[in-house]
């Protein structure tokens, strides 16, 4: 069973993504060292996308971004900054956050 987030934390992630345009879910990556990753419709949060790659996953720590074409695919990569984030890479070498 993978870990929850506490439930007032929880709460005011889901609070904090209902103020931000297109997002659907922010939280923490727990892969990532923690950073704080979203997920968005990438028109409805101005992201110019591939209309191929509707979904948008933003390392909100260091403003990297994917887009993908399913929820469920951009789900599945805010599980894991790394995959897609040099800031995020960087910090599991040991690196300094950026």
């Amino acid at each position: 069973m993978r870990p929850r987030a506490e439930p007032c934390t929880r709460r005011a992630l889901d609070a904090e993504a209902r103020t931000r345009a297109g997002c659907v879910k922010l939280s923490r990556c727990r892969r990532g060292k923690g950073t704080l990753v979203g997920v968005y419709r990438s028109v409805e949060a101005g992201i110019d996308a591939d209309p191929a790659c509707p979904w948008s996953v933003v390392c909100e720590d260091h403003g990297t971004l994917v887009g993908v074409r399913t929820r469920r695919e951009a789900e599945e990569s805010a599980t894991d900054t790394r995959l897609f984030c040099d800031g995020c890479r960087d910090l599991d070498d040991g690196g300094e956050v950026s």
